[in-house]
């Protein structure tokens, strides 16, 4: 009988063939580890099956939240296992109270931005290694911890389908295997880990399900566990089947973008069952453009519009979206912020001079079939490839996000802080399109403030 490191072994291979990761092909694999035992295992188990054809290499993320002792120990500890492995360990080092500013700075919870910028350290590290998938290490706990948030939080089916074992190039394939057998793994193997003493504060949701009622539930609800993992399925079955019927209802309802608001036919729309009415709703508010200052939308004022009738015209509004329905049809839009002292908005409709935010800027170009569309201010110009108009010239808002190399986004917020603009931050003007459904940011135009441009590839 095959012992267990090998049955541990076998089951990471079938995690990343079920993932789609053919490992008879050669290819560049990536693993992120942060120390802790998960994280470890995984690239344990990878130096043992990840054969010679293909390169395996590793990621870890200096968050810089902890103490140095403790965030910066579990970076070179992580450094020293892959010398002793004889694999290549590329280390990012986020700088100390970049993550908190980005916390006040956004309204992010510190672990929402922490994910964000571990994100932006991985997409850098897949771009400039040209990995083929990074492999994570979430396990079958993080999964049942993951279902439980989502369920208390009042989720919906999406998001009680629980963690996905792939997501574009990020792979999961310990996402079956339970954190006893993680353990067991490194105990037999005499290989040591870190352990992040944050695990014990039940001040965060996580630490709380895991440490409180996880444990209460295993004393009092035998099989809990693998009826939720049931459930799961059950919900991801379900969400596949409405997405499919999403795309076909937007046909029907004549769906279309239009300037800065979703137009839909009223009629047809409120003929819908409820559930794809608010599945509209919300795919409608997920394509204007959002200036940042939106919060979340609650389910409960969607399914309150949804259910209102066809018969009068009404107009209804919640966390910056406003949804009216009218003789031509049912509208839903999102306006821009009016300009204030550290913010201002430009809608660019035609080549011309503009004034703005004290910048005498040129607009030239016709804006149609592959002509370009050109920003000049003084000394400084931005060329705009296969711009077209209108588009709009703005200050940057919370939340605000660019596509990088390699098809992922990252954050305004980052960009700058890299660029050390200080307090000028609110001044340097972002260009964002109109001409495409979710109406992207193409451009940040630092260099009449003495920074950087960035330019958006599409």
């Amino acid at each position: 009988m095959a012992n267990f490191i090998q049955i541990f072994d076998s089951r990471v291979s079938d995690g990343l063939v079920s993932c789609g990761v053919d490992l008879s092909a050669p290819l560049t694999l990536g693993v992120a580890v942060s120390g802790g035992a998960d994280s470890v295992s995984l690239l344990t188990s990878l130096s043992h099956i990840v054969p010679s054809c293909s390169r395996l290499l590793v990621v870890t993320v200096n968050h810089n939240i902890r103490s140095e002792k403790e965030t910066g120990g579990d970076a070179s500890f992580v450094e020293s296992y892959c010398t002793a492995l004889g694999l290549e360990c590329h280390r990012y080092d986020i700088a100390r109270g970049q993550i908190k500013d980005a916390v006040r700075r956004e309204g992010l919870s510190l672990e929402d931005a922490a994910r964000m910028a571990r994100y932006e350290c991985f997409e850098r590290f897949m771009s400039e290694c040209h990995v083929d998938f990074l492999a994570l290490a979430h396990n079958r706990g993080d999964q049942l911890e993951t279902i439980l948030m989502r369920f208390l939080a009042g989720g919906d089916v999406e998001s009680l389908s629980g963690i996905m074992d792939r997501r574009d190039r990020y792979v999961r394939p310990l996402l079956g295997i339970p954190r006893a057998d993680i353990e067991r793994y490194l105990e037999e193997q005499g290989i040591p880990f870190r352990t992040d003493l944050t695990n014990s504060d039940n001040g965060l949701l996580r630490n709380r399900i895991r440490n409180i009622l996880v444990p209460s539930l295993d004393e009092h609800f035998s099989g809990w566990d693998t009826a939720l993992l049931s459930l799961a399925e059950k919900m991801r079955s379900a969400a596949g089947v409405l997405k499919k019927d999403l795309v076909v209802a937007k046909k029907r309802c004549r769906f279309r973008l239009e300037e800065n608001r979703v137009i839909m036919d009223g009629g047809q729309f409120f003929k819908e069952e409820k559930a794809l009415r608010v599945r509209l709703l919300f795919a409608a508010s997920s394509c204007i453009p959002d200036s940042g200052t939106a919060t979340r939308i609650p389910y409960s004022f969607f399914s309150r519009v949804a259910g209102l009738s066809a018969s009068e015209n009404w107009t209804l509004s919640c966390a910056g979206v406003q949804v009216f329905l009218s003789e031509e049809g049912l509208y839903v839009e999102r306006e821009m912020p009016a300009p204030s002292e550290r913010g201002f908005c430009l809608l660019v409709l035609e080549a011309g001079s503009y004034e703005l935010a004290g910048l005498h800027i040129c607009v030239s170009g016709e804006g149609q079939g592959d002509d370009k569309i050109s920003l000049a201010c003084g000394a400084s110009s931005l060329l705009l490839p296969d711009m077209q108009f209108p588009f709009i010239i703005r200050s940057r808002q919370p939340g605000d996000s660019l596509l990088a190399e390699g098809g992922a986004f990252r954050s305004v917020a980052s960009v700058l802080d890299g660029w050390k603009c200080a307090g000028k931050k609110d001044l340097i003007p972002l260009v964002q399109r109109l001409d495409m459904p979710d109406q992207p940011l193409s451009a940040i135009w630092g260099d009449p403030l003495g920074f950087k441009n960035w330019v958006v590839k599409y």
